[in-house]
């Protein structure tokens, strides 16, 4: 079995003048939210051995402030695809994954981050800032992966404003 955490990043500073949207940081909002996200999931045993991450700085913020949370040694891997990925890029992601790894969280944007958790849950499911899908998959090694199809032993969402 898998266990795979998809989760959009936590709330951005609005762009400034002359700012690339990518190098946009975490503000005040956004800091508090990964810090609760990282408790929750220390709360409900969600600790990936994997973090990969958009090379947005936003996606590595929440990472980071994540990882801390957890007191995890975990990897922290950016990968600059994910900032503008199709669904086939999530899943050639997520498919390449060393088999090493038993849980795998990523961290990234919508709108295609929503459509990666609609087409795993087969319905429309709305990613907010600093929302988490947990998901316990049946497979084995991350190539059998699929973006739909799968079977599913747990799901569980995870929010700032959530109360688990």
């Amino acid at each position: 079995m898998k266990q795979i955490i998809l989760m959009r990043h936590c709330h951005a500073a609005s762009r400034q003048t002359g700012e690339s949207d990518e190098s946009r940081g975490l503000d005040g909002k956004g800091i508090r939210q990964a810090a609760v996200i990282g408790s929750k999931m220390v709360s409900n045993r969600m600790y990936p051995d994997l973090i990969i991450h958009s090379s947005a700085v936003r996606a590595l913020e929440t990472a980071s402030i994540i990882k801390d949370a957890l007191e995890s040694d975990c990897v922290m891997q950016p990968e600059p695809l994910l900032y503008s990925a199709s669904l086939r890029i999530y899943e050639e992601i997520i498919c390449s994954v060393p088999d090493i790894h038993t849980t795998v969280m990523l961290i990234a944007h919508n709108p295609v981050l929503e459509e990666v958790v609609s087409n795993l849950l087969a319905k429309h499911t709305g990613m907010g800032t600093a929302h988490l899908l947990f998901a316990d998959i049946k497979i084995d090694f991350w190539r059998d992966f699929k973006l739909s199809g799968n079977t599913f032993i747990k799901t569980q969402f995870l929010s700032p404003e959530s109360s688990e």
